[in-house]
């Protein structure tokens, strides 16, 4: 059945498109792919050959490579490796669609002989999957093909460790070599240079960052503002008396502000960033430095992170709340550990009057017994919301790398190597690596319309070998659990070899592929909207 002429140019259109991405992310793909040089519209440098970052921070208007945009992101979201080949993968499939559609196939003969290609893909993977109790083989093949590639034998570990934690904190620290990188157990708070903050006497060098040199201090999130209160109006008023008695007054505000954190015996108060007036005016820093009280401006983001994370409650002028934390100082990183005590001071019994408090204590007689039961209820709720405490951890990556644009890239590198390690912990299975799996799968086909969809499988590894400087088609057909090691230069066996693959990822990017490119097939038309 022949397509009019306006859906046939849809058709060329999408799948030019797909063709051009495929050519440009092509060479990017296996350990020995090239890397591209990103200038964003900020005039910021990116250099990497991860597809979903190339994609993002692509200049195109054109509505199928945003498609392929949002799968190479879904990817990296799922299983975090991968981004690249989804799109070569989806791109081939669509083409060889294409040449089926010049024969006259229907577009939606294809689309369901894709949805059948898919139940297949997956039940090869049923069958084929390998368990595994040692994860550190797929999350080295991972980082294979990075930029950080050489800095693998000290990363892999880290990405292992970093699984651990059920919250982790990313922090990027300029200077020193990938190599030093870091996981430390707790959160950790990076410090603005351009912010009024505390200097420490007792910080120690960013290489010695561990929780072995902490230290315990009772610490209040205040989400106020230590500095006298401002009018919100744009108009100026003179003043020509009584100007010593308000700046007196202003002075005892700010005094009484600082006092209430001295009475409530807290060490480091972290405050909230305002950006109509000063966080910690002057006044209040002389008063704070005078009292041995350490501040530190934050982002409101950062100050309700550290809430959520420790579940801890902020302060307000008229109720400070207080922790015992764990605290450790590294240059411009602060390291927080877990509560070991949890102190709330309320401030608000002023309002409280004797009337309430001895309707507090009046209890009617018939009602004892459900009290006692509520205080019962209360405390073995308490100690499940302990026991939950106790399981629950928080960790930190500081990445470190000598320039920024390294500096990224190693952050991306890591993020995907965690990525993969935590899909092994969710599925702990694996597949051969190398092209193994696609050149398999290729050969299931159970009829015409199915072997020239599968054939695109071998683009995969096809571009493998050419990266790598070989000829695809002198390696011939692979058996069992053989594939291609890119380093020799051979057929190699892929388990063996430690060239492997966690099946989450297989089956994701495999399932994105066939069902993005479903989609991409069953849009005939291209029409402009009114909003």
């Amino acid at each position: 059945m022949k397509t009019s002429d306006r859906s046939k140019k849809i058709y060329e259109s999408n799948i030019d498109c797909c063709t051009s991405l495929k050519s440009t992310l092509s060479s990017s793909i296996g350990p020995f792919g090239l890397d591209k040089l990103l200038i964003t519209p900020s005039n910021k440098i990116l250099v990497t050959n991860d597809g979903s970052t190339i994609l993002k921070n692509l200049s195109s208007y054109h509505p199928i490579t945003k498609i392929l945009n949002n799968v190479s992101m879904t990817q990296d979201k799922m299983a975090g490796d991968g981004t690249t080949s989804v799109v070569i993968l989806t791109a081939q499939i669509v083409e060889n669609a294409k040449e089926l559609m010049d024969e006259n196939v229907h577009a939606s003969a294809i689309i369901r002989e894709l949805r059948r290609v898919k139940e297949i893909v997956m039940g090869y993977f049923e069958r084929s999957k390998i368990r595994v109790e040692d994860f550190s083989s797929a999350v080295r093949t991972s980082l294979s093909s990075k930029v950080v590639s050489a800095a693998m034998d000290e990363l892999v570990p880290l990405a292992l460790k970093a699984t651990e934690y059920e919250k982790l904190k990313v922090v990027k620290k300029l200077g020193d070599e990938i190599e030093n990188c870091v996981v430390v157990d707790g959160y950790c708070v990076k410090i603005k240079s351009d912010e009024k903050n505390s200097e420490i006497a007792d910080e120690y060098a960013i290489g010695q960052v561990s929780t072995a040199l902490q230290k315990k201090y009772r610490i209040a999130l205040l989400q106020y503002n230590l500095s006298a209160p401002k009018p919100n109006i744009d108009s100026k008023i003179e003043i020509e008396e009584k100007i010593e008695e308000i700046i007196k007054e202003e002075r005892e505000y700010v005094f009484n502000l600082v006092k209430k954190l001295k009475v409530n015996r807290v060490e480091v108060a972290f405050v909230q960033k305002s950006i109509l007036k000063e966080s910690v005016s002057d006044l209040a820093e002389y008063f704070l430095n005078k009292l041995k009280i350490k501040f530190f401006v934050l982002e409101r983001e950062e100050i309700e992170e550290i809430s959520r994370v420790f579940e801890m409650k902020t302060s307000s002028t008229n109720n400070i709340i207080t922790y015992d934390m764990n605290v450790g100082f590294y240059e411009d990183i602060i390291l927080l550990n877990e509560p070991e005590a949890k102190v709330e001071k309320e401030r608000d019994r002023e309002n409280r009057t004797n009337t309430g408090e001895k309707m507090e204590t009046a209890v009617v007689e018939g009602k004892r017994s459900e009290v006692k039961k509520d205080e019962n209820e209360k405390i073995a709720s308490g100690a499940t919301e302990n026991r939950r405490k106790a399981e629950k951890k928080v960790g930190s990556l500081i990445v470190r790398a000598s320039d920024n644009i390294l500096l990224d890239e190693t952050e991306r590198s890591l993020n995907d190597a965690i990525c993969v390690a935590r899909c092994l912990k969710d599925e702990p299975f694996i597949v051969p690596g190398g092209g193994n799996v696609e050149m398999n799968i290729s050969r299931l086909h159970e009829n015409e319309i199915q072997k020239r969809i599968m054939n695109a499988f071998v683009i995969v590894p096809y571009f493998l070998c050419k990266n790598a400087g070989l000829n695809f088609y002198k390696i011939g057909q692979v058996a069992d659990n053989n594939g291609i090691d890119c380093v020799s230069g051979s057929v190699e066996n892929m388990i063996e070899r430690n060239i492997v693959m966690p099946v989450k990822v297989a089956k994701s990017y495999f399932g994105l592929a066939l069902e993005t490119a479903s989609f991409v097939l069953s849009i005939d038309d291209i029409l402009p909207s009114s909003q």
